[in-house]
């Protein structure tokens, strides 16, 4: 039997298939397919086939050729898409200077509902010359921060991957999904030692224990540490 196929600039999302008596219909990415499945198939039917930015119609109708291969293009493309590009340019115009001044607003904002200091009073962890120093519990405002420092006394480079943390309470344990983190420099540098700090912002209270563990890329360098108490 011959076979329609019909080619997009972009994904097809549906089709209006003509009738399944006569015909089968698939799409897959960009390509959509038409076959007869019977040698007479109802005259004058058609097909309809979307995609995000055009509507195509077909009158089908058996052809002289076993197989038939169809381009659509939508000339519009490349209009359409300077469009977007320009419009997206405008909206970014600016953009990180209203990001940064909004960061400010609220770090200022933070600092007016008051600030507390606290030593984090845990002993440091060490694990295949790594060593994790918990240094202060620092509340800012609502926010609520541990601050601590990684330090690299192998014999090679140290990449963080990750940092998870988790929360102890009434002798319940529960990692935090995704918990907020910020490296001084993600790279630790040999014989170096770098500053690193983790939000538990409203996860945690008084009397709950964090647990906080740093993966690196190399894994057998991982280390933890354990039993920081909130404040």
């Amino acid at each position: 039997m011959a076979s329609l196929v019909v080619a997009f600039d972009d994904t097809v999302t549906g089709i209006q298939p003509p009738p399944t008596t006569s015909y089968r219909t698939s799409f897959s990415a960009t390509t959509a397919t038409v076959v007869p499945i019977r040698r007479d198939p109802i005259p004058g039917a058609t097909a309809h086939i979307d995609t995000a930015t055009v509507h195509v119609t077909l009158n089908l109708k058996l052809g002289p050729t076993a197989d038939t291969q169809l381009l659509i293009v939508d000339p519009r493309k490349g209009i359409r898409d300077e469009e977007v590009e320009r419009r997206v340019k405008e909206a970014t115009v600016g953009l990180e200077d209203r990001a940064n001044a909004r960061a400010d607003e609220i770090l200022v904002g933070e600092l007016a509902s008051g600030i507390e200091v606290a030593d984090a009073d845990v002993a440091p962890s060490r694990h295949n010359q790594v060593v994790l120093r918990a240094r202060k519990l620092v509340r800012l405002g609502e926010r609520q921060l541990l601050v601590f420092s990684i330090e690299n006394r192998g014999a090679e480079p140290l990449e963080v991957r990750r940092i998870r943390v988790w929360v102890e309470r009434a002798g319940a344990e529960r990692e935090l999904p995704t918990p907020v983190y910020g490296l001084q420099r993600k790279t630790v540098p040999v014989n170096e030692e770098t500053g690193a700090a983790v939000s538990f912002t409203k996860l945690a209270t008084a009397g709950d224990r964090l647990r906080v563990r740093i993966e690196f890329t190399n894994s057998e360098r991982s280390v933890e540490l354990s039993d920081v108490r909130v404040r």
